[in-house]
């Protein structure tokens, strides 16, 4: 059996935006889809993005205001 990725309680909603962030980056959304099944996706776009960078920002000590 290969290696399981152990996550702790609510750890699953920084990695749902990490894929999410991953998925819009690099570009493989599938736009057709995401306009049929959800509603506010264009707000929602750049949300994993902002949480990337706060994240990052964070763990060198330093906060990061919104954008």
């Amino acid at each position: 059996m290969g290696p399981e990725l152990k996550l702790e309680v609510g750890a699953d909603i920084p990695l749902a935006h990490a894929i999410a962030r991953e998925i819009i980056h690099s570009g493989p959304a599938n736009e057709t889809f995401i306009e049929r099944a959800t509603e506010g996706f264009a707000d929602f776009g750049g949300f994993p993005l902002r949480i990337a960078e706060f994240f990052r920002d964070e763990s060198r000590g330093q906060c990061v205001q919104n954008r």
